[in-house]
């Protein structure tokens, strides 16, 4: 059962006072054409709400009478003619032992372990090309100072670091390399457990 029903007739809010079981009753601005949009919000008793703004209140004094019709006018929205798709960059990295993508970069690795950490790196436009230097930088996650950082070793398409985390944690490997006139930076998350 409705216990609350609140609205607005041409913007106005309006208070409706409830007479009895499914009859309100409310005082609305005068407007010479009689005829009115209005919005109106009901509540019931099991806290549930129900919205509507599409009807016209029409009073005809002459008539003595008072007609609410679904408003005749509607919008609906339209799917987009263009799209944009975001196209993936000219190269990308796969870690050669372990993780799977340029968007799943991680490792585990223990506390004291040395590791070499080796990316793969591929043409989307299978071109031939040359990497022509690369560098690192390992940080751990909060941290403002890099705890390690050099050059890697390059071997054909594959860039090969080794690196040994001192402390458990969170870290970012950052490797940066040059390909042509680009310079890409990626990222492996290294996980360091005790």
């Amino acid at each position: 059962m409705v216990i609350r029903l609140v609205g607005k007739v041409e913007g106005q809010d309006i208070i409706f006072n409830h007479v009895q079981g499914d009859d309100w009753e409310a005082v609305i601005p005068k407007n010479l054409t009689g005829i009115y949009i209005i919005e109106l919000t009901a509540y019931d008793d099991n806290g549930n709400t129900a919205f509507t703004t599409r009807y016209i209140l029409t009073v005809d004094l002459d008539a003595l009478c008072v007609r609410l019709e679904p408003y005749p006018f509607w919008a609906d929205i339209l799917p987009d003619r263009f799209s944009t798709n975001i196209l993936p960059g000219k190269y990308y990295a796969r870690l050669c032992h372990g993780g799977d993508s340029i968007n799943n970069l991680k490792i585990v690795m223990d506390l004291g372990e040395t590791r070499h950490v080796q990316l793969k790196i591929c043409s989307s436009m299978k071109d031939d090309f040359n990497i022509l230097d690369a560098s690192y930088v390992l940080q751990k996650m909060g941290e403002q100072v890099p705890e390690d950082s050099g050059t890697c070793v390059i071997r054909e398409h594959i860039i090969d670091t080794v690196i040994a985390p001192k402390e458990p944690g969170t870290y970012k490997f950052r490797v940066i390399y040059t390909i042509a006139d680009e310079v890409l930076i990626d990222t492996v998350e290294v996980r360091v457990m005790e």
